[in-house]
C-alpha cells in the first residue's frame, strides 16, 4: 500500500497490547511508527518485540514529533479519558482500549464528550474474546 495508516501506541499498561501489535504487523495497510510509556522497560520491550525503535516517555512528545494518523490507547485505565481527550482535541481517530473500569476513568465523558471527534472504539470482551464471537 502506498500510504499506510501510521499508528502510534499511547501507553503499554495492558498485557493484551502485545497481541494487538502482533496482529497489526500483519496488516498491509498499517505501519507502527512509535510508542510511548513512562516505563523504560516497556519502551525496551516495545522496540524489541515490534522492531519499532521510536519511543517516548511523554504522550505529547509522540503526538507532536511523530503525528500518527491513529493511535492505540493502552495506558492505565485511570488515564484513558485524558489520553483520548488529548487526541480528540487534535481531531484524530483512535483505537481505544476500554473495560469496566472505564466509568471511573471518565468513560461517560469520553463516549458522550464535548468534542466532535471522528471515531473512538471500545475494546470490550465481546470484541476480542473468541468465546463471545
Amino acid at each position: 500500500m502506498a500510504n499506510p495508516i501510521r499508528i502510534g501506541v499511547l501507553g503499554m499498561a495492558h498485557y493484551y497490547l502485545w497481541t494487538n501489535l502482533t496482529q497489526l504487523a500483519e496488516c498491509e495497510g498499517a505501519a507502527l511508527v512509535a510508542g510511548v510509556d513512562p516505563d523504560p522497560r516497556l519502551q525496551g520491550k516495545f522496540a524489541d518485540e515490534t522492531g519499532c525503535s521510536v519511543t517516548f516517555d511523554d504522550y505529547n512528545a509522540l503526538l507532536e514529533e511523530v503525528e500518527p494518523d491513529a493511535v492505540f490507547v493502552f495506558g492505565p485505565t485511570t488515564e484513558h479519558a485524558d489520553i483520548v481527550e488529548l487526541r480528540a482535541s487534535r481531531g484524530s481517530h483512535d483505537g481505544r482500549e476500554a473495560n469496566g473500569g472505564d466509568a471511573r476513568a471518565g468513560g461517560p465523558h469520553v463516549f458522550g464528550g464535548t468534542h466532535s471527534w471522528h471515531h473512538t472504539d471500545g475494546n470490550w470482551p465481546t470484541a476480542w474474546s473468541r468465546s463471545w464471537r
